[in-house]
């Protein structure tokens, strides 16, 4: 019966603590947007408070969410716990404002990347436009660095060095 007990005052904490989370996010989100979003911006570069920006993120008004587009193409360029995350909210954007604007957010990542950056934009790419990702596969098969090529030939479906 202890140990009832002691389950009982765990949930009663986790209720009590959910429900003033959820108090400051409706606060955070009803403040002053362009304080939210400096502070959301920094968020999203510290891991241990990344899962909870995404979140806020995905709250926010699609107009104010656009500014994030570079920051959730960077989250979802590494495999890591918060890939789908990120990628969900970017697959919620319009399909025109993406296509016109993701190359701009994934430029400088795959301009100072290596292999990890090209997989992981190749695989978005994928969820946005086929062709786009191609043209992104293509273009690595040709890269100076031997890894990022071998990414292109993995999604060529061919050995490196095979014709």
């Amino acid at each position: 019966m202890e140990k009832r007990k002691q389950e009982e005052e765990k949930w009663e904490e986790y209720t009590r603590i959910r429900r003033r989370a959820d108090d400051l996010r409706r606060d955070l989100l009803l403040s002053d947007a362009r304080y939210l979003v400096v502070v959301l911006h920094r968020a999203l570069s510290n891991p241990g408070e990344r899962l909870y920006a995404l979140e806020m993120v995905s709250q926010l008004l699609p107009e104010v969410r656009k500014e994030f587009l570079p920051d959730l193409v960077g989250v979802a360029s590494f495999a890591g716990p918060q890939i789908f995350m990120a990628r969900e909210i970017i697959l919620s954007f319009p399909r025109d404002w993406l296509l016109a604007n993701i190359a701009f957010a994934t430029s400088p990542l795959l301009q100072r990347g290596g292999d990890e950056e090209y997989r992981r934009i190749i695989e978005l790419y994928r969820l946005i436009d086929r062709d786009m990702a191609h043209e992104l596969v293509l273009r690595a098969a040709v890269h100076e660095n031997v890894e990022v090529r071998a990414v292109a030939h993995d999604f060529l479906g061919e050995e490196p060095g095979e014709k």
